[in-house]
């Protein structure tokens, strides 16, 4: 990564600033880019029988074709393909894209990849999956972009109206570290709408180009409080930045302060082994004030996230209560944050009855708004934590806690 220091009066979103910008320069990745940042949504190519203008010369040895068009890289000139579909009567398509300047990429029945993926009713379905490296110009460059096309199985009835559709995504993104303050980041440029124009549209109300920053330093990208539209300022650590400027390439990028005001949206707790929890104060149905982690010094608590009306959470419940049983005399602690919706507590009191949940309990009645359910960032259940409540440090989270894997857990850790 290089860096160089410019002034510059900068044009940004209509309004002059004159301020001292720091260009960061960041890197292309090629293949694997949507994994990084947390996924990609798909873009459909809606395929026709008719013949495009674009295509000046039809292919030979064609025997059911079928076209669409893709357009990459900046808006005022983009790298226009035309796709061509054939049929040619096996169960997966030929594919051949064509940049309008010349030069043909073939996807052959053999290079598709089946990919298991669980459809209506946990019936098991096959995506076949390819992925093409095309040359797309940005001035006088032409740079690399991985697409990856799919197509769903056309026996997987809840998507028949994608059937004869050609589904991509980019797999391309850009990666860095961004400077702010006096803090490094780690930072990756998104292409959203798989334009693979980093530079957007800023007209638009999202213009298709996420920023996203480790700003907990995680290691990976969190929904919330990490990831900003580029054409709109955005707040970290009390202060308003903005993108002063933008390559269509997503090589290089100018963040500055910003006289706009933004609101300041935190990023998620780092809940990985080893960190510590959010404290907080809550009260438990049976009217007790309860301070997390501190009341728990010299024991080990089980957070747990549920529902009285989660499914899952019933399946896990009787595993739970039967451990928390046999563990409890050793020094288990347990405490359960309910999910559960408004006017629900004499439903969930009885449901805990049935299976033995003895531990106190924290029932706000607000479902997913419930303020421990935001601080946590907790986004689905059943869902644990094992914490040392003398350190308030997590010392085991996810499948560890649960199922199966929840009875070895505890015998390392509580004795």
């Amino acid at each position: 990564m290089k860096k160089s220091n410019v002034f510059a009066a900068l044009v940004v979103l209509g309004s002059i600033q004159s301020v001292h910008a720091e260009t960061t320069h960041l890197k292309r990745i090629v293949t694997g880019g949507a994994a990084m940042t947390n996924g990609q949504q798909p873009v459909r190519l809606i395929l026709s029988s008719q013949l495009p203008p674009q295509l000046k010369k039809l292919p030979e040895h064609l025997v059911n074709p079928s076209f669409g068009l893709i357009s990459l890289g900046a808006s005022e000139s983009p790298t226009t393909f035309v796709l061509i579909s054939d049929d040619t009567g096996g169960p997966l398509p030929v594919l051949q894209l064509q940049p309008i300047s010349g030069g043909t990429v073939i996807v052959k029945a053999s290079d598709w990849r089946g990919v298991p993926y669980k459809g209506a009713e946990g019936r098991t379905f096959t995506r076949h999956e390819a992925a093409v490296t095309l040359q797309v110009s940005y001035g006088k460059s032409l740079l690399p972009v991985t697409l990856v096309l799919f197509l769903f199985d056309p026996a997987d009835s809840d998507r028949k109206l994608l059937h004869g559709s050609i589904m991509y995504f980019t797999d391309t993104a850009m990666e860095g570290e961004i400077t702010l303050g006096s803090k490094k980041y780690r930072a990756m440029l998104k292409d959203m709408l798989c334009r693979a124009d980093f530079h957007g549209r800023w007209k638009d109300p999202f213009c298709g180009v996420a920023l996203m920053i480790d700003i907990n330093e995680n290691g990976s990208f969190d929904h919330r409080g990490e990831i900003f539209d580029v054409s709109k300022p955005f707040k970290i650590n009390g202060i308003n930045y903005e993108i002063a400027t933008l390559s269509p390439d997503g090589e290089s990028i100018e963040v500055v302060p910003s006289k706009k005001n933004a609101d300041e949206i935190l990023p998620p707790p780092d809940l990985r082994v080893g960190h510590k929890v959010p404290s907080f104060i809550a009260q438990t149905i049976d009217g007790k004030t309860v301070h997390f982690p501190e009341d728990y010094k010299g024991k080990k608590v089980l957070l747990q996230f549920w529902a009285s009306w989660c499914a899952d959470c019933q399946h896990e419940m009787p595993n739970l209560a039967a451990n928390y049983a046999k563990f409890h005399p050793l020094g288990l602690e347990a405490l359960g944050i309910s999910v559960d919706k408004p006017d629900s507590l004499d439903l969930m009191k009885e449901y805990m009855q049935s299976v033995k949940m003895t531990w106190p309990q924290i029932y706000e009645g607000k479902y997913w708004k419930s303020s421990i359910v935001l601080q946590y960032d907790c986004g689905s259940i059943p869902g644990a934590l094992l914490v040392d409540g003398t350190t308030g440090e997590v010392l085991a989270n996810s499948d560890d806690v649960l199922a199966a894997r929840l009875a070895p857990t505890l015998q390392k850790y509580v004795r």
